[in-house]
């Protein structure tokens, strides 16, 4: 844990003093990604590394490692860079943000299900551990800059998002006869087919199983699903 420990906090000494972009810079980066620049796409994800971080505070406590939470972060933020496009008036960090969000809630919901403070845990530390970091809370490093200054709508859908989510319930009510029962029961409450969506971990209760097990029924369903796909 120590060696774990010392690793992360030695990623965030050498995040620490990188500067944050102007607009102008992120626009100019966002041309040379649609174009295949790597190099365009580290300095833009790099900036950001920080916001990562400090997102991930927000969720420090809730059954996930402050450390996964920022690689789920920083995979997200390479997706929403590939896909930004800057002339739509909205800022990277802005836009990332709900990549980002939902990455690191997917990772909590598959690790730990919801967060609960256990009752022998229920001191005032601990419920101040398990609050999110204000917009105000300061990113660090050299520039004095904050969430809500990169941030416009943290609430903000991911763009794009509705009409992604009409094609999965689509293609997953088409390839429902594919499945057996617990398959079908499994995906239809994940993914609220007709029914309120749920959490794997309220699943697991409805089922009377273990996450872990409602995971690989969930993982085996979808590769039904996408073999049909390619058909």
């Amino acid at each position: 844990m120590d060696n774990k420990n010392n690793a992360f906090g030695k990623y965030i000494n050498e995040i620490g003093n990188i500067s944050m972009l102007t607009a102008e810079e992120e626009a100019l980066l966002a041309a040379q990604i649609k174009q295949g620049n790597q190099r365009a796409l580290d300095k833009l994800t790099c900036a950001c590394l920080k916001f990562v971080v400090s997102l991930a505070n927000q969720y420090k406590g809730r059954g996930a490692d402050i450390d996964d939470l920022v690689g789920e972060g920083n995979m997200a933020l390479i997706k929403a860079a590939q896909k930004y496009e800057p002339g739509h008036g909205c800022r990277f960090a802005s836009y990332a943000a709900p990549y980002i969000r939902r990455a690191m809630e997917q990772s909590i919901e598959q690790m730990s299900g919801l967060y609960r403070i256990p009752r022998d845990m229920d001191t005032p530390a601990e419920r101040k551990r398990s609050t999110p970091l204000s917009m105000d809370a300061p990113l660090g490093g050299r520039d004095n800059v904050n969430l809500l200054s990169v941030v416009e709508d943290p609430s903000s859908p991911i763009p794009g998002e509705d009409q992604e989510i009409a094609d999965l319930h689509e293609q997953l009510t088409v390839c429902l006869p594919l499945l057996d029962d617990r398959e079908k029961q499994v995906v239809t409450m994940i993914y609220g087919l007709n029914t309120e969506k749920r959490t794997m971990a309220e699943i697991a209760e409805v089922m009377g199983k273990k996450r872990e097990r409602v995971r690989q029924i969930r993982d085996k369903a979808m590769r039904k699903v996408r073999k049909a796909g390619k058909k």
